[in-house]
């Protein structure tokens, strides 16, 4: 996201739309914590070895509170049928500063669904699934 302040109102520009900033935002967050590299748009069997589903639910943001995110999300290996481990993750942020604080905070709310998605990835890996808290 990009800020900018004609006169004294502050406008907001996402790069892309939300969706795209999202995923873009959790996908690079995912492939620091496991170690890998986003196969997002890769033909099937090109080395994908998770497949992440992410329904976000809530994205809100109340100026002078703070952000609140609510993701359900599942994940199982790459090319098998074996069933999806379905979890939720709710995330708030507390956050009193303007407008690019509180797009920082998105950041860090995301950054946390991520850190939890690649817990639940590691556990999964080492044959113990299990969602973390939410």
């Amino acid at each position: 996201a990009r800020t900018r302040q004609p006169g004294r109102q502050r406008v907001v520009h996402l790069l892309a739309p939300l969706a795209e900033e999202v995923h873009n935002a959790l996908a690079a967050d995912l492939a620091r914590a496991l170690g890998s590299q986003d196969a997002s748009g890769l033909p099937p069997g090109a080395g994908a070895r998770l497949r992440i589903k992410l329904d976000l639910r809530r994205f809100d943001t109340v100026p002078g509170t703070g952000v609140m995110l609510e993701a359900a999300w599942s994940l199982r290996p790459a090319g098998t049928y074996v069933p999806a481990l379905a979890c939720v993750s709710r995330v708030q942020v507390a956050e009193t500063g303007a407008y690019a604080a509180l797009v920082a905070a998105h950041q860090r709310a995301l950054d946390e669904i991520a850190a939890r998605i690649a817990t639940a990835a590691r556990a999964q890996a080492a044959g113990t699934p299990a969602c973390p808290p939410a």
